[in-house]
């Protein structure tokens, strides 16, 4: 066991490393699927109310540059808050809502605007920011359309319209897990990098 000793400790080492990793991932997930689903709920009722949303999910990107001329919230994440500031009677309604770290970080927030000639003429300012942000971001971007009261994901500057709220919740959790994956990744590469270095 004396003789052994460094390989022990750097055994027992992985295994406590293995098991936090896999604690913090159930975590995360679990905080993911809960916003998720306040979101979710707060668009089916907006949906079929026919008032217009724009909601904006930050993953890896900084969105600090847009957030500074927003409303700070600062608030808990929940259907009930996202129905609020969507109110039509509300200042804040016609801004986009930004959701970081399973909170509502800022409202009322005014995003680039993708040129025309990408977004289809039959659809007004929200989808057009929807698709800008998404384009200058990694953010995930919902909007609910006013006129119609329809659904839309917008993700890397594509537009899915017609969404469902169960396929809306499938894509939400798709892409935060791969959004995950893949900062982990970066982390990983950054410490190789860094080993590499000194």
């Amino acid at each position: 066991i004396v003789a052994y000793q460094p390989e022990l400790r750097m055994a027992f080492e992985r295994i406590g490393n293995k098991k936090n990793r896999h604690v913090y991932d159930v975590d995360a997930k679990y905080k993911d699927k809960q916003a998720i689903s306040e979101i979710t709920k707060a668009v089916e009722i907006l949906s079929l109310k026919k008032i217009g949303a724009l909601i904006v999910i930050e993953q890896t990107s900084n969105l600090d540059d847009v957030t500074r001329e927003g409303v700070e919230i600062s608030g808990t994440l929940s259907s009930e808050l996202i129905q609020t500031i969507f109110n039509p009677r509300t200042p804040l309604r016609d801004g986009a809502l930004i959701v970081s770290k399973g909170k509502i970080k800022v409202a009322g927030c005014t995003l680039p605007l993708a040129p025309e000639s990408i977004v289809p003429k039959n659809l007004g300012t929200r989808h057009r920011a929807a698709v800008g942000i998404s384009q200058m971001s990694d953010a995930l971007v919902i909007v609910v359309s006013e006129e119609t009261g329809i659904i839309s994901y917008v993700e890397d500057g594509q537009m899915e319209r017609d969404m469902t709220i169960d396929k809306l919740s499938s894509v939400l959790i798709r892409s935060m897990d791969n959004n995950r994956e893949r900062l982990k990744l970066s982390k990983t590469q950054e410490k190789i990098k860094e080993k590499i270095n000194n």
